[in-house]
């Protein structure tokens, strides 16, 4: 198996890489808490008197909770990726994405135990991947990494792939509805509860009063859906005053940024309507900082989610065989994307040819959630994160009821539109391998 893309750069939110003249690009917008490694005291003198909400930043959306987090008068962000990073800080998110590829990465940093000590007693808001992190158990039997703590089971893409992912709306009830948070989300590749336990309070289900999407139990909210995505800082609000106890002032919160330049890049279309552009863009939003790996059978998935990938491209042959044999590259075969789909619960992308939209459209009625075409070998191989050539963004190009996803190198630096881009190494404590 051959990594495809491995998601490299440095840490700075999409939504504020603004170009600085034509032709220019400006330097990156860093968060304004950055916090020094020096030592504990150096932090905490940094966000003392406000406070501090960490967002796990190992894979994933962080950066968008740190955008929302930003937007918080008195209230300051760290990005948390080794242990240090929890010393101080008075809550934590965990952001979605693919939260067996965040699990790994929990535990190669070694944060899984200060986590789930930190979330025994702090307050701790799980979205998407970070809700399955949290709860106690899953209802498949799947390996993974979680922090537990939520007596609840989870259903891990509950709604389906990434094809049947949509903006829905949800019956509020208990403290949520009394809060008169947001009743409408982006729903991506959603896990959602099979089993609430004792304690647990019900948030929001759907429509109908069935399936729980967001509860809350003591210090501990999580939410099945992306309000980090979704125009919508109410549910952050809900978590700092309600759960967290933060007394934050949300009538000094700065507005939500104009939908044309923050994550999806749309609008929010009506609830419940169909695949939009949006729903297509965001799955870039949650593969950040991960690695697609290549797969041709159902058992090369199975291998590439446990050794945590954030998702497969199913491929009749690998790149570096078709190059050293001379052929080309072709479309994959719809049996063996269903295999592949059979094995993993991960995204899984397929092949087509450029212009042959026949072949985008079986392999969208096998069942995968993304086409990509055939690339040349300099932009199919992943680079080194130590020997990087600009960074490797993902262009996201609209082809209902797929995605269409090229990877591209942005030599200049400025990412491909939109603006997603690439994010640190996932362990900056340790020097990557030579």
């Amino acid at each position: 198996m051959l990594f495809v893309a491995a998601l490299l750069s440095q840490s700075f939110s999409p939504s504020v890489v603004p170009r600085s003249g034509a032709g220019a690009v400006s330097a990156p917008a860093f968060a304004p808490l950055v916090a020094s490694r020096a030592g504990a005291g150096a932090i905490s003198a940094t966000i003392d008197g406000h406070f501090a909400v960490g967002v796990l930043a190992v894979q994933g959306g962080f950066a968008e909770h740190m955008a929302a987090i930003e937007r918080q008068s008195g209230v300051v962000g760290r990005e948390v990726r080794v242990p240090s990073d929890l010393e101080g800080i008075d809550a934590l998110i965990l952001p979605g994405g693919e939260s067996t590829t965040q699990g790994h990465c929990m535990m190669e940093a070694h944060l899984l135990e200060p986590v789930r000590a930190f979330a025994k007693s702090k307050p701790v808001w799980g979205v998407c991947a970070g809700m399955i992190l949290l709860a106690d158990g899953l209802a498949q039997d799947a390996p993974q990494a979680l922090v537990g703590g939520l007596h609840a089971t989870v259903e891990r893409n509950a709604f389906g792939r990434q094809v049947d992912s949509r903006f829905r709306a949800m019956a509020l009830s208990g403290s949520a509805a009394e809060a008169g948070v947001a009743a409408a989300s982006y729903f991506i590749r959603a896990p959602a509860f099979a089993k609430v336990g004792e304690g647990v309070e019900v948030l929001a289900t759907l429509p109908d009063g069935n399936k729980p999407v967001a509860v809350r139990q003591d210090n501990l909210l999580a939410t099945c859906f992306h309000p980090e995505i979704s125009g919508d800082d109410s549910w952050l609000h809900f978590f700092l005053n309600h759960v967290a106890k933060a007394g934050v002032d949300t009538t000094a919160s700065a507005p939500y940024p104009d939908a044309a330049i923050t994550a999806p890049w749309s609008p929010n279309p009506m609830p419940d309507s169909g695949v939009d552009v949006a729903v297509k863009r965001a799955f870039a939003v949650f593969q950040k900082g991960g690695v697609i790996m290549d797969v041709v059978n159902g058992e090369q998935a199975r291998i590439a989610e446990e050794a945590g990938a954030v998702a497969v491209m199913a491929l009749e042959r690998i790149p570096a065989d078709i190059k050293r044999d001379g052929g080309v590259a072709r479309s994959s075969d719809p049996a063996m994307i269903k295999d592949v789909m059979a094995h993993t619960s991960l995204p899984v992308m397929a092949k087509a040819r450029i212009g042959h939209f026949y072949e985008a459209r079986v392999s969208c009625d096998s069942g995968s959630g993304f086409v990509s075409p055939p690339g040349p070998p300099h932009l199919a191989q992943a680079r080194p994160p130590h020997r990087p050539m600009g960074r490797l963004s993902l262009g996201v190009l609209p082809s209902p009821p797929c995605l269409l996803l090229v990877a591209a190198i942005a030599a200049t630096g400025f990412p491909v539109w939109p603006p997603v881009t690439a994010y640190p190494p996932l362990h900056p404590n340790r020097a990557p391998a030579m």
